[in-house]
């Protein structure tokens, strides 16, 4: 049964070297990728191995926005003009799109059809465990690492679940902001905002404009608090909850949500949550 995944991957992205069936499709359905957000996808097979990477077709930063991990998959400017016949073309072009349907008889386009839903399907990672908790920030770091390396797939990511022992602080970036989680989920550990001579965790969020933050941006240390970071940091009781919570969504004229930082206390104490 197709569903609105299938339909996604079928209109919103182009794979690359896929045939010549696929690129005449592709071509046609240029003008949607454009005013959908599509994706431009590379396929690598080694041995039994399918590797996959991904970019947006089309990025106002052009060529200069490539993949995290492929550096020669790039995007296409953005331009008014283009924007203008896209709007004016989408409808022709989908006239195309009945050659790449053809191309779908091929076992091997279904097979990559497939591949290319499993990567846009958003995953949930948790780096350590309650009973085998990361100890120190250089644990974590090479969790991380080890976590991005080993998932070939490239999935997205929905929420990074963190088990710390209590102890870890965040004040630089260990590998999180390459996973672009839109939950942050951090059990025995947190976000501080500490002298540091490169650019620290928190600034890199609020800088985002995409997280969570507090006061327009703004941090505002106390006293008895003065390491606290400018992203907003919701607690919660357990990882369920945080799990749970709904987004809030950037505005009004997007469907857009704002990613978000979740605190989990280690000692499991009860916290207070928001309504």
């Amino acid at each position: 049964m197709i569903g609105l995944k299938d339909a996604c991957v079928f209109f919103n992205t182009k794979i690359e070297n896929a045939g010549t069936l696929s690129w005449i499709g592709d071509l046609g359905l240029a003008p949607m990728r454009y005013l959908c957000g599509g994706k431009t996808i590379h396929l690598e097979t080694a041995g039994q191995t399918v590797t996959i990477h991904s970019v947006a077709s089309f990025h106002h930063r052009g060529d200069w926005n490539t993949s995290k991990k492929l550096y020669q998959l790039k995007s296409s400017s953005t331009h008014m003009i283009k924007a203008v016949l896209s709007v004016i073309t989408v409808v022709p072009g989908l006239l195309l799109a009945v050659v790449k349907l053809i191309d779908y008889m091929v076992a091997e386009t279904r097979k990559n059809h497939r591949l290319v839903k499993e990567h846009l399907t958003p995953m949930n990672r948790e780096i350590g465990t309650f009973d085998q908790p990361i100890t120190t920030y250089e644990a974590l770091s090479e969790a991380l690492a080890k976590a991005w390396d080993d998932d070939a797939m490239h999935r997205p990511t929905n929420a990074l679940i963190i088990h710390a022992d209590g102890n870890v602080e965040l004040n630089t970036d260990p590998g999180i902001l390459r996973f672009n989680p839109m939950k942050l989920i951090l059990e025995g550990a947190k976000i501080v905002h500490k002298s540091c001579p490169v650019e620290r965790l928190d600034d890199e969020l609020v800088r985002a404009r995409k997280w969570e933050f507090a006061n327009g941006g703004w941090r505002i240390a106390t006293r008895e608090n003065p390491d606290v970071p400018g992203t907003t940091m919701m607690e919660t009781n357990t990882i369920e909850q945080a799990l749970e919570a709904p987004l809030r969504r950037r505005g009004w004229l997007t469907c857009k949500c704002f990613h978000r930082v979740f605190v989990i206390p280690r000692s499991g104490q009860e916290v207070a949550t928001e309504a």
